[in-house]
């Protein structure tokens, strides 16, 4: 078998990892053509995101291309990993997307096994669902990201309409977290504008406040303690609150959360939102998406995915 990875498409997102099997090739954009011999391509992430429209020929090649074509992304957990540490590091692999609607991970009905290693490495504690906290914590995710490729329209509209429902069923105070690039790159007083009856604060500085954070303000961590629920268009902050216990609310389809959270903003009108989500079988599942280097290096996940031997 022949995987063919395009050098500049790796080259721009260095932190992820080719594996070092003898299937994969690394080739330069100039030197791919249709003559070419190859079983599949492996790419990182997806078409769209606004920071790289430059390789949107690339990724538009590899999809138009007719074979089949691996996408690496980060973790779908990543409490306790770390990308610069080989012992504590997972990339999630996918055929044909990275996300939970548009890839195939062939992992219906995952045994126990790697989400007990997984948990026992990162140290992941699955709390009981909780029913109570102090408020409702928004994620944030970066405007550029192709995580956000389902969503239409603005993506600022999109939060000030969640903000302003939020308010129709709750009085509570809402914590809106910032994503670090949404920091550095984005102009967020329009949060300043929106106007609900709720008290709002911004992870890390208060609402009006010319503070502007250099990390997202709290740990994410201390965020996710004091929440009644949490919510984001796909985050994959939602997949560790859903560890947390606490109830989460996907409002895309994307999101490896969508299983195990809710879809609608209505349930917030439940002052005790009741969970009853079967956790188990989900985490089993997602734990056969991720991987360590060693593991992408025997072989393994690639051939699970492109079902060969």
């Amino acid at each position: 078998m022949k995987i063919i990875a395009i050098r500049e498409i790796f080259k721009l997102q260095s932190s992820f990892y080719l594996p070092k099997h003898s299937d994969f090739v690394m080739m330069n954009w100039n030197e791919i053509n249709d003559s070419l011999d190859n079983d599949a391509y492996i790419q990182t992430n997806i078409q769209g995101a606004r920071k790289a429209f430059h390789l949107n020929p690339m990724y538009s090649w590899v999809r138009n291309s007719k074979k089949p074509y691996l996408v690496m992304e980060q973790a779908v957990f990543r409490k306790g990993v770390d990308i610069k540490d080989p012992q504590k590091a997972y990339y999630r692999l996918g055929l044909n997307s990275y996300t939970y609607d548009k890839g195939i991970f062939n992992n219906e009905g995952s045994p126990p096994d790697r989400w007990n290693l997984i948990k026992e490495k990162c140290q992941i504690e699955i709390k009981p669902w909780k029913s109570t906290g102090d408020y409702i914590l928004i994620l944030l995710q970066n405007p550029e990201d192709t995580s956000l490729n389902n969503l239409k329209g603005n993506y600022n509209k999109w939060i000030e309409n969640v903000v302003k429902e939020i308010s129709i069923h709750t009085d509570e105070d809402i914590v809106i977290r910032l994503h670090p690039c949404f920091i550095k790159k984005f102009n967020i007083s329009f949060l300043n504008n929106i106007k609900v009856p709720n008290k709002i604060t911004v992870s890390g500085m208060v609402k009006g406040s010319d503070v502007n954070p250099s990390h997202g303000g709290k740990d994410f961590e201390e965020d996710l303690k004091g929440a009644r629920a949490v919510i984001a268009f796909s985050s994959n902050g939602l997949q560790e609150a859903v560890c947390e216990g606490i109830p989460a609310i996907s409002m895309d389809k994307s999101s490896f959360a969508w299983p195990v959270s809710y879809h609608s903003l209505e349930v917030l009108s439940e002052r005790n939102i009741k969970c009853e989500f079967e956790r188990d079988q989900w985490l089993y599942d997602c734990a056969y998406c991720q991987w360590t280097p060693d593991e992408l290096d025997s072989g393994y996940p690639h051939k699970k995915l492109l079902k060969v031997n």
